[in-house]
């Protein structure tokens, strides 16, 4: 497994740094987890009209059986895939961290080639 990250510009935001860390802890753990074995994560930031954004995108197949706006649910699970499963509370932790603070998370876009998630967060003044 290989995490790829790369950060176009950087910026404050108002989460604090556990926060902060925890919310990429868990999108960057799921990523991994839904990821086959020698494939790559990608992590990228930067700002966009404002807002901090940082995408995070696995190589798995995607996200089937459940909604996608499910995943954001407390104990949401799609089907075993044979991959490490979870409690079901980590999305919608990062959702509730992002709402909180004026932002959002969102599943990108979702293939069997890949799922990427989007975490965007007000920028803070310096």
């Amino acid at each position: 497994m290989t995490i790829e990250v790369v950060v176009a510009n950087e910026a404050r935001v108002g989460l604090s740094e556990a926060s902060l860390r925890r919310a990429l802890v868990v999108l960057i753990d799921n990523a991994v987890a839904h990821s086959p074995d020698g494939s790559r994560v990608q992590v990228a930031a930067e700002v966009e009209r404002g807002r901090a954004v940082v995408r995070v995108r696995d190589e798995g197949g995607g996200i089937v059986g459940i909604d996608v706006e499910q995943v954001f649910e407390r104990f949401a699970h799609g089907p075993d895939r044979g991959r490490r499963r979870g409690f079901g509370i980590g999305l919608s932790l990062v959702r509730d961290l992002a709402v909180r603070h004026g932002g959002r998370v969102v599943v990108e876009s979702t293939s069997d080639t890949g799922t990427t998630m989007r975490l965007e967060l007000p920028t803070a003044r310096r």
